[in-house]
């Protein structure tokens, strides 16, 4: 085991983890008062600002300031009528009901191979166990879902912040690498483009929001992730 100073990395690890357990929700759990809750609360908002404690999330500001226009907006609107736009809107805009109103349903292989279970998919699905995770039981949707991808990656980072914690900065390179790897050979060749679409079709700001949100923090922790790999290789490289 190689010990080095985590110099921060363990904080950066741990604030990414937490946003990608934030879109990971957002996009795999259906709408419900919890949900408005959080966002019409202070919940959403103080999950962001820790994380942007140990992250620059400025290529987020714009779709945060959509989804605080749209809690401005139906603030003093009935609970259950919020709910029930917010869940019309997601559902068109996550399940490809029309052709004409709704993206394309967020699938890597749907993006990136035009169907649904293509190669794509079967990828995503071999990188849980080569991470020694299992796909967990009560997920219903294809492996290349955009919220069981951000989900690998919250788990990818939660590691990578455990091998910190334990003083192992190797592992802690690998989960990095792992994490950088999935990342340029899966998310960045369709998330962004199902963002442009997303935003585009969306009725109400706040999908207009975690559109803008979601397509400049996975922008953002491309380069993000190179950065710290570079820092890491050199201080591991200066104590060999």
């Amino acid at each position: 085991m190689v010990n080095t100073t985590t110099k921060g990395h363990d904080e950066v690890a741990e604030a990414r983890s937490q946003i990608y357990n934030l879109f990971g929700a957002l996009y795999l759990e259906l709408p419900g008062l919890p949900l408005l809750e959080s966002v019409f609360g202070d919940e959403f908002e103080r999950q962001l600002s820790m994380a942007a404690t140990k992250l620059d999330l400025t290529k987020m500001k714009r779709g945060l300031k959509l989804v605080t226009r749209f809690v401005n907006d139906f603030k003093d609107q009935p609970r259950d009528e919020v709910l029930t736009l917010v869940s019309v809107d997601r559902t068109r805009l996550l399940r490809g009901v029309n052709a004409q109103l709704s993206p394309l349903p967020p699938y890597e292989s749907v993006y990136r191979e035009g169907r649904l279970w293509g190669e794509s998919t079967v990828d995503v699905a071999h990188t849980f166990p080569k991470l020694g995770a299992k796909l967990p039981e009560q997920w219903t949707e294809p492996p290349d879902y955009i919220g069981i991808e951000f989900d690998l990656m919250r788990l990818i980072c939660q590691s990578e912040h455990d091998a910190w914690h334990s003083g192992d900065a190797a592992k802690a390179l690998e989960y990095l690498e792992a994490g950088r790897d999935f990342l340029k050979k899966h998310i960045l060749l369709w998330v962004p483009g199902f963002c442009d679409q997303m935003y585009q079709r969306a009725e109400i700001t706040f999908y207009q929001g975690i559109a803008r949100m979601t397509d400049g923090f996975v922008k953002y922790d491309g380069h993000l992730v190179d950065d710290q790999i570079n820092v890491v290789r050199k201080n591991l490289a200066e104590q060999a």
